[in-house]
């Protein structure tokens, strides 16, 4: 069961064969079954929903393991900056990566706001 999915036992297996597997000739043989067999399943807009809700779900739990990995991590890019045994390469290396990443978030959240502007526009008409 993907997400509250009811996914026949069959299919189950193939989704985890092309959810680990980098082609679909090898998630053919992890799955035990023939590869014209997976692109018919992936011309099935049922299976490639729970293909793709399941993608969501792993990314998602990539994120959240990840989040409780920032603090330790701004907290070691703080130590390698401020540090007096760090060399000038080594610092000016975690300012422009702590640099550039403030300026991705900010492009990301003026990016969030055009596009909430532009639906608020496109439901009023």
């Amino acid at each position: 069961m993907i997400d509250n999915i009811e996914i026949p036992p069959q299919h189950e297996q193939v989704l985890q064969a092309l959810l680990t597997h980098r082609t679909k000739r090898e998630a053919s043989r992890a799955s035990g079954v023939s590869e014209s067999t997976i692109y018919r399943l992936l011309r099935n807009p049922e299976f490639v929903q729970m293909l793709e809700t399941a993608r969501k779900q792993i990314f998602y739990n990539i994120i959240f393991n990840l989040g409780s990995l920032s603090q330790d991590s701004i907290k070691c890019l703080q130590d390698l900056i401020i540090s007096p045994t760090s060399n000038n390469t080594v610092k000016c290396k975690a300012s422009s990566f702590v640099i550039d990443k403030i300026v991705n978030i900010e492009n990301y959240r003026n990016l969030e706001r055009r596009v909430n502007r532009i639906e608020n526009l496109l439901k009023i008409k």
